[in-house]
């Protein structure tokens, strides 16, 4: 394919024929649409259990929250309404841990309030305890 630009001027137009890139483009498509559910799929998984240690960092606080909704801080039950005031006594509140030990009948909304209420008093690092052996 030339352009004819007069006497003396022969200079070649080339052009990229983008069909054949659309085709393979739309090969790679499929291929990627077919073979991705096969790579990603979700499994079920079992959590690791983890063995009974008993060791608790310096400056770890335990608040407790049993079956029958009462909050414990340390060993020392607390009020519902007065849980803000006493996380907010605790030494050193941003370098604290708290580590929540919840009761699995205790509803979600309860530790959410609780882990709230921590965050409010400035405790900064929030842990969960998980039961010894995975049960």
């Amino acid at each position: 394919m030339a352009i004819d630009l007069g006497a003396g001027h022969e200079e070649g137009f080339s052009a990229i024929n983008a069909t054949p890139l659309v085709d393979v483009m739309l090969v790679l498509l499929i291929v990627f649409l077919i073979a991705i559910p096969s790579i990603v799929s979700s499994k079920a998984v079992k959590l690791p259990a983890y063995a009974s240690h008993e060791h608790h960092a310096r400056g770890t606080h335990i608040l407790s929250i049993d079956a029958e909704d009462r909050f414990y801080l340390d060993d020392l039950e607390v009020a519902a309404a007065g849980l803000p005031a006493a996380l907010s006594h605790l030494p050193a509140r941003d370098q604290a841990i708290l580590e929540i030990h919840a009761d699995r009948r205790v509803p979600l909304d309860r530790v959410r309030s609780a882990m709230d209420s921590a965050r409010q008093a400035g405790v900064s690092q929030i842990l969960f305890a998980l039961q010894p052996g995975g049960a």
